[in-house]
């Protein structure tokens, strides 16, 4: 049996903004505020109703994965108001 790897990718965001896409090839990702303030919106709209930033808690993780080999695709986290996250993210 042949053993598989898990390339993972790993940052430290501190007052800026950082989009995750699907060139990226990520399956999951998982976030954390550590200081500040933060948020993270997709890009989906249902209907006619578009996605809405959803504000981080300090110190309460986040972790958003992709059915099956999807990947995911325009996640974007904001900590440009003065804030750090956090990320884990696994290909």
């Amino acid at each position: 049996m042949a053993i598989s790897t898990t390339s993972l990718f790993t940052q430290v965001l501190s007052t800026t903004t950082f989009i995750i896409d699907g060139s990226m090839g990520l399956r999951s990702a998982s976030f954390v505020l550590i200081s500040g303030v933060g948020s993270f919106k997709g890009s989906k709209p249902i209907g006619g109703t578009l996605s809405q930033s959803i504000p981080l808690v300090i110190g309460q993780s986040v972790t958003i994965s992709a059915d099956g080999v999807d990947s995911l695709d325009t996640l974007e986290l904001d900590c440009s108001g003065g804030g750090v996250i956090h990320l884990i993210a696994k290909q």
